[in-house]
């Protein structure tokens, strides 16, 4: 394990250390874009619509982007909170991905619109429906920041002194994340079970990552001779997300293995180098996960089946040519950066009298399955979706908090849906730079959940928050109960010692 030394590490927050977090320049960019926004929708100025599905989409990444860079300058720590994982995911999907439809070429065009066709008016109203549910959100935490901030810096800016764990830590959520994730997770998506996989243990298994980043963060910092089975690690991991076909997974471990690089300091190079890296994954990933995804419906209807030797010649056959939309005229990862289409079709449906009713299961994330056999199937949303549109089974599709409010309640529903929303952002990112700042690795599982959070606005809000909030606290209840075990007496008295220095 190495020998083990005192440290004394206090962390370098400033005396409001959340203020990074509270950007009034954004909002009021923001609210000028509503401003923008309103009269036309109000007004059905059909001849504005083109223009501003541009401008719109411009503007609200630009102003999101602009900000998450300044937080990130400003205070490191901040990398870890939610609320700006929600404006770098936002900026992407509903800022630059908004823009996909009136950029790409016409064959890619009609494969979006193929899932529904959308005009320039239910464009326009989607944009909108962006901008507003972005606006709250980020207003709401505003306020919520200015009430909690000052309860949370006390923490924040606590000496810890304590023994430095980080390797042990590291190794105890590897092995756990490690048995969960290739021994649960795996198996059930490579259907070598037919059990239902209770979301608990796909969330737990996340601690892998984790695991990842603190050994990473180690051997940056203790001995580089750790870079070396760490990469094995990390090598491994891409090859299984791969061939799982899971975006998610893919990059995640991208995101932690690059922030566990640069966690000895942070500089735009760095950032850009890893940014770059994320984004040409994502580029990569996205045709061949819809390509996997398609082959597995047609060979075992569902996405799950296939040994990884299979999935792995999918793969090949990928790249040799194989699929049938594999052109270079078909530009795949821009057409799957764009919800335009889905959340048109989502928000048609609540015009036309049909709401959804996404949130009907939000009391079962509450109880385990292990007491309740029959719990729903939370995650079932995004595969009951893609059978309400397509009639068939095989893949999933995601909506988004913003369209999924307005799919449920209408407009009156974005305020309370982003109040909730922002809430829980809000709280996770306090506790997270909380945690951070003081090197409490052993929390750092909740900071993960938390960062998944920010990253999955592109989901549904039961599975995607409400059930990973609920888990975390549950998870740091127990890692508090173990602190208590994995405190040596002989820790515990050594940080009494330098306390009392």
């Amino acid at each position: 394990m190495g020998r083990e030394r005192v440290r004394n590490d206090a962390p370098a927050a400033a005396p409001h250390a959340v203020s990074p977090l509270r950007r009034p320049q954004e909002l009021w960019a923001l609210g000028g874009l509503l401003i923008g926004y309103f009269p036309v929708y109000v007004l059905q100025l059909t001849w504005l619509y083109d223009p501003m599905n541009i401008i719109g989409p411009l503007v609200l990444g630009g102003v999101l982007g602009w900000s998450a860079y300044h937080i990130a300058e400003r205070d490191p720590d901040a990398v870890w909170a939610p609320l700006f994982w929600f404006r770098i995911a936002s900026a992407a999907y509903f800022g630059f991905g908004a823009l996909v439809p009136h950029i790409v070429n016409l064959e890619t065009l009609q494969h979006i619109q193929s899932l529904y066709y959308f005009d320039a008016a239910m464009n326009f109203k989607v944009n909108f429906l962006y901008c507003t549910g972005i606006f709250f959100t980020l207003m709401f935490s505003y306020i919520f920041l200015g009430l909690f901030g000052g309860r949370f810096q006390g923490a924040r800016n606590r000496k810890r002194s304590q023994v430095d764990r980080t390797l042990q830590i590291a190794i105890v959520f590897l092995t756990v994340g490690a048995i969960l994730r290739y021994g649960m997770v795996v198996p059930y998506t490579f259907g070598l079970t037919d059990s239902v996989l209770p979301g608990v243990i796909g969330t737990l298994s996340r601690m892998y990552y984790v695991g990842i980043y603190l050994l990473i963060v180690y051997a940056m910092d203790r001995n580089k001779k750790i870079l070396l089975p760490a990469s094995v690690l990390v090598a491994i991991d891409i090859v299984v997300s791969v061939s799982s076909f899971a975006k998610a997974e893919l990059l995640l471990i991208l995101i932690f293995s690059f922030l566990g690089f640069i966690s000895r300091g942070v500089t735009k190079k760095k950032v850009l180098a890893g940014a770059l890296c994320v984004l040409f994954a994502y580029f990569w990933f996205q045709p061949l996960v819809g390509y996997g995804r398609a082959e597995l419906a047609l060979r075992y209807g569902e996405i799950r089946g296939a040994g990884l030797y299979e999935r792995i010649d999918i793969v090949k056959n990928y790249f040799a040519g194989a699929a049938s939309g594999n052109t270079p005229t078909r530009q795949g990862g821009l057409s799957r950066l764009s919800y335009m289409n889905v959340d048109s079709y989502v928000v048609s449906r609540y015009d036309a009298g049909m709401p959804g009713y996404t949130l009907g299961d939000a009391a079962a994330v509450l109880v385990p399955r292990v007491f309740w056999p029959g719990k729903p199937i939370i995650t079932q949303l995004g595969a009951d979706l893609n059978f309400l549109v397509f009639r068939q089974v095989g893949s999933s599709l995601g909506v988004g908090h913003f369209a999924e409010a307005y799919w449920n309640f209408g407009w009156l529903g974005i305020v309370p849906f982003m109040f909730v929303l922002a809430l829980i952002l809000t709280i996770f990112s306090l506790v997270s730079m909380g945690i951070v700042a003081r090197k409490d690795w052993l929390f750092f599982p909740v900071v993960f959940i938390g960062v998944y959070m920010g990253i999955r606005v592109d989901g549904f809000f039961v599975p995607d928050i409400l059930g990973p909030a609920w888990m975390a606290l549950v998870l740091g209840a127990g890692l508090s109960i173990a602190r208590l075990f994995l405190l040596s007496p002989a820790g515990l008295r050594s940080r009494r010692f330098v306390n009392r220095t």
